[in-house]
C-alpha cells in the first residue's frame, strides 16, 4: 500500500520463504512503484523484523535498491498500517452471506474486495495515522 493507494498484491502458496518474499520485492513492490510513478529515492519501504525479511539474501537485494526502509521495532505488529488495512479486507469479507466454497472462491473475493472496497483515502489515513 502507498499513500496513493493500494499496491499490487500476489497470491501465496504454501509457506513465505525468503526466496518468494524477495520476488514479490522484485516484481509486485517493484510494479507498485511504478505504476504509481513513485520516484523510488523518495520511497520509504516498511517492513517488519521477520526472519524472512533479514535473511543475508533479501537485505543484500534490499541495499541495491534506491528505495529507504523505514527502521521498526520488534513486535510492534499494531504499529503496521498494514495489519489495519488487512482488518478492513477481513470486515469486507465477513459481508458476503455464504463462505467461499474454495481457496480460488475466497482469493476472488479478496482480489475485489482489494481492488474495489479499499480505497486511496484509506491508505492514506492509516499511513498518516503512523507515529512520526
Amino acid at each position: 500500500m502507498t499513500a496513493l493507494g493500494i499496491g499490487f498484491m500476489c497470491q501465496i502458496v504454501g509457506r513465505m520463504n525468503k526466496e518468494l518474499y524477495q520476488g514479490i520485492l522484485e516484481d509486485e513492490l517493484a510494479k507498485t512503484i511504478d505504476y504509481y510513478r513513485l520516484d523510488p529515492e523518495k520511497v520509504i519501504f516498511q517492513q517488519d523484523n521477520c526472519p524472512i525479511h533479514k535473511a543475508k539474501s533479501v537485505e543484500n537485494y534490499i541495499k541495491e535498491q534506491k528505495y529507504m526502509v523505514l527502521q521498526w521495532p520488534a513486535q510492534s505488529p499494531d504499529l503496521n498500517p498494514i495489519e489495519h488495512l488487512w482488518v478492513k479486507v477481513k470486515r469486507e469479507l465477513n459481508k458476503y452471506d455464504t463462505p467461499p466454497n474454495s481457496l480460488n472462491e475466497l482469493w476472488e473475493r479478496v482480489e475485489y474486495v482489494w481492488n474495489e472496497k479499499i480505497t486511496k483515502n484509506d491508505c492514506l489515513v492509516l499511513i498518516e495515522s503512523m507515529p512520526r
